[in-house]
């Protein structure tokens, strides 16, 4: 149905957006190669929390989401065109 359409691309686009806000919003470090980047996701301190742990991101993972976003932006007018009578 189009609202199980909808709510499917709406729980891909929030997975999608939680990972861009920690791409954009954490500290990025160069690895000791091209080939890979060590990266820290945005965290405010509490006296209880241990230490961050460094994630490897290869350019490799980041063109995906890149495409994923891509896609999804592109596929949001058919998802939206029995809400809107779009086309």
């Amino acid at each position: 149905t189009k609202s199980q359409r909808w709510m499917k691309w709406i729980e891909q686009v929030e997975k999608i957006r939680l990972i861009r806000n920690d791409y954009a919003h954490g500290r990025w470090i160069n690895g000791n190669s091209a080939n890979n980047f060590h990266f820290a996701k945005l965290s405010w301190p509490v006296n209880s929390e241990p230490p961050q742990t460094l994630i490897d991101v290869t350019p490799a993972e980041i063109d995906v989401l890149s495409s994923e976003i891509w896609k999804l932006t592109r596929s949001m007018d058919d998802v939206l065109a029995p809400y809107f009578n779009i086309r």
